[in-house]
């Protein structure tokens, strides 16, 4: 699922790159968004990996169902300026 999620968001940043638009990233808070970020700016100590709970921000161990309660929110409001200001 991870490669899949990155290559569609590969994908929609090519398709609004050849419209003049810009690619607003998921939020780093979901596990798109996370897994995004670290595949984009880890230059020190890179390891593939899957998703995983350590690379949501603000995630704390014992508050899982808050961070997934949190992730839900932003891919909402994500969805929702995409639909706004980007597919105008």
């Amino acid at each position: 699922m991870e490669s899949t999620s990155i290559g569609l968001l590969a994908g929609i940043s090519a398709h609004l790159y050849t419209q003049g638009k810009t690619f607003m990233p998921p939020p780093e808070d979901t596990c798109t968004g996370a897994l995004l970020q670290y595949i984009t700016t880890e230059t020190n100590h890179f390891q593939p990996m899957n998703v995983n709970f350590g690379l949501l921000q603000g995630y704390r161990k014992r508050e899982k169902e808050k961070a997934a309660e949190r992730a839900l929110g932003s891919i909402e409001l994500w969805i929702k300026r995409m639909d706004g200001e980007t597919y105008q």
